[in-house]
């Protein structure tokens, strides 16, 4: 028995692995993948320096409902002002984020906003007679007199929509420097989530908190660190602009004017605010902090009135700042306009699956504004194929193979229907000549006795005698064709008889074994010998008679002569006498 056998050395590849590995190793590796179906589902997911907000909605029956939802705090120093500092932590929450989703799991797809700080943006205005491709051309000279970008180390795009009197086209440019977004993606990747949009937070918290109202509507955007202003009309934002005023600038004011910690100054702006149940000198503290930002409004609304010549009726606030209690009630009266704080679950009208209980509900709607970027988000990862609607500031490659996804079905099934084609020709061709090989067999196998017949030797016999018979019978046709009629030489003895001499008897006979000559036989009387001599001469002398014959006559008799004359007649007409050969001088 062998208790150890020697191993087998592996089978070389085959030629097909051989012709795939070295075509592998040529072509290059793809840096995106193709696309053939537009993004049909994608959560929102807000990026902010203090907290991580995820929303995921989906339209039922016209109606957008909340499918999932969850929100992690960020420590200090992980991301700011909109950069990221701490990978490693930031990631940490994300996945944090993703596993404590409810009442449902994300799906695996992401708009994520940018921070408006970072972003460039500007609105161009061009005649409505330019097409779109002229526009491109023209926006890189643009640029270099309005904003201090290089455009090599940025991601760009446009977003284009007709102004209010249809006499020009007013084209939003957006810019984010690209080590930016790779940061993100780099982010984003290694949580395992898929960006499919890289939104600006002015256009989200615009699309949750104010919708497609036609008249303008000043949206202020108080985060921590700063504010975002930027005026909204027709779901369009015009005139963003960001000041560091924030969260932060309300808290140190508290602070500073009531001698008490952080977290007390805290707590001070997150119940009393600038309700008269705040001390005075506290109130006048955090108003007087406010003042820049109050005054950035106006400045912003004023610029909207003089360049449209519409008014912005009010304003909407948005962010975690924007709870301060009584922030409203001020900006109105700075503003002289009404001011109300936004509701992201309001505007488009967001309901709450029944999984949810009260409390759950109740947290959110006391947090909503937390959740208002986000919602915006949601609200367009919910439309089918979202990368298209509205600005994407991903990477050019990346940002084509979601919308270019109908150019890669309509090529990829091009090219299948071509090699379906093609295939389908090689099997046709292929079961040809099968078909033909299959059918030369069969006739070769059903002639192979035909070709021993034909070499035998009573085929060869065969062959001589139908030869001979076909020699037969062409001479045979021969004499039919040139035989002469007897009758004809008949009427030519019956024309010849002059008077004096009648004839008893004609006989006509066919010597046996003969086809060329005819024996007619006359008998008769003649008047007179000098008749009968001349008679028999005339006879002689008529053509196609080849001999005269006279057995019996009675030449004594000179009256009253009895005769017989034998007649050969030629049936056939004679052979040409052969010219003769001369020789050659």
């Amino acid at each position: 028995m062998r208790l150890f056998q020697r191993a087998k050395p592996p089978k070389p590849p085959s030629s097909i692995v051989r012709a795939a590995r070295r075509l592998a190793s040529v072509l290059p590796e793809p840096s995106v993948r193709v696309r053939l179906t537009p993004v049909s589902r994608a959560f929102g997911l807000d990026i902010s320096d203090t907290s991580l907000e995820g929303m995921e909605l989906e339209f039922r029956r016209g109606s957008l409902k909340l499918r999932a939802y969850n929100r992690v705090l960020l420590d200090a120093g992980v991301v700011v002002d909109g950069e990221i500092l701490q990978a490693q932590s930031l990631r940490s929450a994300l996945l944090s984020l993703l596993k404590g989703a409810r009442p449902s799991s994300f799906s695996g797809k992401a708009v994520v906003t940018l921070p408006e700080s970072k972003v460039y943006l500007h609105t161009f205005e061009f005649p409505t007679r330019l097409r779109e491709r002229q526009i491109r051309e023209a926006i890189p000279f643009e640029v270099q007199g309005v904003l201090p970008v290089d455009l090599a180390d940025m991601e760009t795009d446009l977003l284009f929509h007709h102004s209010r009197d249809r006499l020009s086209q007013h084209v939003l440019f957006a810019a984010v420097p690209r080590k930016l977004v790779e940061s993100y993606l780099s982010l984003l990747t290694a949580a395992g989530i898929e960006a499919v949009a890289f939104d600006i937070e002015s256009y989200t918290l615009a699309r949750s908190l104010i919708g497609l109202r036609s008249d303008p509507v000043l949206l202020a955007d108080l985060g921590a660190q700063r504010t975002t202003l930027a005026v909204v009309e027709r779901g369009g934002v015009h005139g963003a602009v960001s000041i560091p005023v924030g969260g932060t600038t309300i808290t140190e004011a508290i602070k500073r004017a009531a001698g008490v910690s952080p977290e007390e100054a805290g707590i001070i702006k997150g119940t009393t605010g600038l309700t008269a149940e705040t001390p005075a000198a506290v109130r006048s503290a955090i108003e007087e902090s406010l003042r820049p930002l109050f005054h950035e409004m106006n400045q912003v609304l004023r610029s909207h009135e003089g360049h449209t010549g519409r008014k912005a009726e009010g304003t909407v606030l948005a962010g975690g700042s924007a709870l301060l209690p009584g922030l409203d009630a001020a900006v109105a009266d700075a503003t002289g306009r009404t001011a109300s704080v936004g509701d992201p679950f309001a505007t488009p009208a967001v309901q709450f699956p029944a999984q949810l209980s009260e409390a759950d509900i109740e947290w959110l709607q006391r947090g909503r504004l937390f959740f208002a970027a986000s919602v915006g988000l949601a609200i367009r990862g919910a439309r089918r194929n979202s990368p298209e609607h509205g600005v994407n500031l991903l990477p050019h490659a990346f940002r084509q193979r979601y919308v270019r996804w109908r150019e890669n079905l309509a090529l990829t099934a091009l090219s299948l229907l071509t090699v379906a084609v093609c295939t389908s020709l090689f099997v046709v061709l292929g079961l040809e000549l099968l078909g033909a090989r299959f059918a030369a067999r069969s006739i070769r196998a059903e002639a192979e006795p035909v070709r021993a017949a034909l070499q035998s030797t009573r085929f060869s016999s065969a062959v001589a005698e139908a030869k001979a018979v076909n020699q037969e019978v062409e001479a045979v046709k021969s004499f039919s064709a040139h035989r002469v009629d007897p009758l004809h030489h008949l009427e030519r003895i019956r024309s010849a008889i002059p008077l004096g001499i009648r004839l008893i008897g004609v006989q006509a006979e066919i010597p046996p074994g003969s086809l060329a000559n005819l024996t007619v036989k006359l008998q008769g009387v003649a008047d007179t010998r000098e008749q009968f001599l001349d008679f028999e001469k005339s006879m002689r002398a008529l053509p196609g008679i080849l001999g005269v014959d006279s057995p019996l006559t009675n030449l004594d008799k000179p009256t009253a002569v009895p005769f017989v004359l034998n007649l050969t007649l030629a049936t056939s007409p004679p052979s040409p006498t052969p010219s003769p050969v001369l020789p050659s001088p």
